[in-house]
Parts: structure tokens; C-alpha cells; sequence
């Protein structure tokens, strides 16, 4: 008490700010515990889902097994992709025909070569077309052989993944192909 103007009184604030905070954090554990337990008569609903495959603007050997993968997932399986040049939405068509005639290719323009925009735009309307379906993205993703070669590589697959990771009913998954040199 008698050294309380002296500075003693920053443990009191200290003291109850803790306090406060170990309240907040038990409330949420209380909160989250509720919202997670199963009811009674509760069961597993039974889900539809879309995949949908990004490719890069060239289709390569980099992304068959991420075709086989998402081959594995759903029925409704779709490829898509984004270009600058229209004249090149031409040669990926007649590659992709090649490759994967089964899966049919959705081509969007993107004339700032912006990769991130135009997906996430596709995504949300096709998220809009049913509330309650589920969507795989499929993100094929390639990995250096050494630490300093990634700095070479245009790794769009980060920014994608934070602008979709707050979309409901939206998964992302990772399919990696390994480059040797």
C-alpha cells in the first residue's frame, strides 16, 4: 500500500487486464465447445461437390497428376484457366483436347495478367450457384529442387489460396509436382 503511487498500481491494471483476458479467452472455449458439440439425431449431411482444376495459361507435364487427382474427386470436374492473349485461348484449347477431352476447359480472359481476380470472381458465382455445395480447388504447385531456384518462380498459388481462404464451402487443395534441377 505504501508503495502504490510509486508504481504498485501497474500491478493492479496488469492484474485485472490479465483477468480480463483469461475471461475472454474461457468464453470463447465455452462458445466453441457449444457451437461444436453433436446433437442428438444429429448425422453426417450427404454433399455435393464441384472441382474445379487451375491451370496455368500452358498446359505442361507438370499438371497430370493433378489431372488424375481431380479425376478421383467428382463428376463434375472442371478446368480453368486464365489468359492474357485470346489468340493463345486457341492453342490451349487444341492441348487440352488433347490431354483431357473429358474435362471440359473454362477459359477467362484476364488482359492485366491478373490471376488472382478473375478465379476468385468464377469462384464466388459458381459458389452462387448453390449455397450448399462444396468446391474443391485444385491448385497444381511446383516445387524447386533447391531453396534459391523458387525465387525464380512465379509461385501465384499463395496469393490465391489467402484470397480464397475465407470463402464458405470452399477447399483448397494442394497438388505439388517436384522439379528435379
Amino acid at each position: 500500500i505504501t508503495k502504490f503511487l510509486d508504481g504498485a498500481w501497474m500491478i493492479v491494471i496488469a492484474l485485472g487486464t490479465l483477468l480480463t483476458v483469461f475471461w475472454a479467452v474461457r468464453r470463447h472455449y465455452n462458445s466453441l465447445a457449444r457451437q461444436l458439440t453433436i446433437t442428438p439425431g444429429e448425422t453426417a449431411p450427404k454433399i455435393d461437390s464441384t472441382v474445379l482444376l487451375l491451370l496455368p495459361p500452358r498446359v505442361h507435364k507438370g499438371i497430370l497428376q493433378a489431372i488424375g487427382y481431380a479425376r478421383t474427386l467428382s463428376k463434375d470436374l472442371r478446368a480453368v484457366t486464365t489468359v492474357a492473349d485470346v489468340s493463345l485461348a486457341k492453342e490451349l484449347k487444341v492441348e487440352w483436347e488433347r490431354i483431357a477431352p473429358d474435362i471440359p476447359l473454362v477459359i477467362l480472359e484476364s488482359p492485366y495478367r491478373s490471376i488472382v481476380e478473375p478465379v476468385v470472381e468464377y469462384i464466388d458465382a459458381a459458389i452462387g450457384e448453390d449455397q450448399d455445395r462444396m468446391l474443391t480447388v485444385i491448385v497444381p504447385e511446383a516445387i524447386a529442387a533447391h531453396w534459391w531456384q523458387r525465387i525464380l518462380h512465379n509461385n501465384s498459388a499463395l496469393p490465391l489460396k489467402l484470397a480464397l481462404a475465407s470463402r464458405k464451402n470452399v477447399v483448397i487443395t494442394n497438388v505439388r509436382y517436384f522439379l528435379n534441377e
